[in-house]
């Protein structure tokens, strides 16, 4: 019978028992067993071959020199590896990519909701076990297939976590893309971002690099907004010397739910100082 085209079609080999979970096919000729979790929650069964061939990591894991791969893997009677410290999720996910399927859960089609957590574990096992590779052209699809499925919509945490899983996988285009929705479209101070999972992947330099930018575009915008609005020469149709005006701030202010106009970045409250804190204490 011909393998399955994609990873949701795969069956399990076993019935579970008791505090047991059921082995998930992957290559239902696998001649090993990963067991995912500490409970376990996953065992999927894949080929040893597909992964030495596609990880740096597993090459090493299961050669002569671990004791993984001490002895002979076999059909009829595969071994069984843990990996406690991993996600079931994502680890059944780059399996299934590494043996060419595709879990349509991951793509993302026909779903209301973005999926980008999903991509951003993917992501961390991917580097986990160094397999950039194999996976690169499965990469680049899925972060550029998220920004085309949502390029109307944002959410801050969503685009936080493809922004990590980007810099992951080391696609630099997709990077920018995902960095540059957070500095002109988040709305949330980037220590908030930083606290979540999401923010403990990305390094510290980036959050203060995006709350720079950030800064500097919003200081240029209160420069620039009463310029719009001042009288020109008629001669040589160059705006006048601006004068500030005392009515257009408290405007602004009002308009953006701000203290005062033009905002102030360096005070107590402010990113930088709340990144630096949470920093420190970690």
């Amino acid at each position: 019978m011909a393998a399955p085209d994609t990873a949701d079609d795969i069956h399990a080999t076993k019935m579970p028992e008791a505090n047991d979970v059921a082995v998930k096919d992957i290559d239902r000729d696998g001649d090993l067993i990963l067991v995912i979790g500490e409970k376990p929650k996953a065992k999927v069964r894949v080929s040893s071959i597909m992964l030495k061939h596609s990880s740096a990591v597993f090459a090493a894991m299961l050669g002569p020199h671990f004791q993984e791969g001490q002895g002979t893997f076999n059909t009829a009677s595969p071994r069984e590896i843990a990996c406690p410290d991993d996600d079931a999720t994502a680890m059944s996910d780059m399996c299934s990519l590494l043996h060419l399927k595709t879990p349509t859960a991951l793509t993302g089609v026909g779903s209301s909701s973005p999926h980008a957590k999903r991509i951003m574990a993917l992501a961390v096992v991917i580097d986990k076990y160094a397999c950039h590779d194999a996976l690169q052209l499965q990469g680049q699809a899925l972060l550029l297939g998220w920004l085309d499925q949502y390029t109307e919509s944002f959410d801050s945490y969503h685009s936080c976590a493809m922004a990590a899983a980007a810099y992951l996988l080391d696609h630099g285009h997709a990077f920018k893309i995902f960095t540059s929705r957070l500095v002109t479209r988040c709305d949330m101070p980037c220590s908030s971002l930083l606290r979540s999972q999401q923010g403990k992947i990305l390094p510290l330099p980036v959050f203060l690099a995006l709350e720079e930018k950030r800064h500097a575009a919003q200081r240029r915008i209160s420069e620039q907004l009463p310029v719009l609005g001042a009288p020109t020469c008629s001669l040589t149709n160059i705006p006048c010397p601006p004068s500030y005006d005392e009515g257009f701030g408290r405007a602004m202010t009002a308009a953006f739910k701000l203290t005062y106009w033009p905002p102030k970045f360096d005070e107590d409250l402010s990113v930088a100082a709340a990144i630096t804190t949470h920093q420190r204490h970690r």
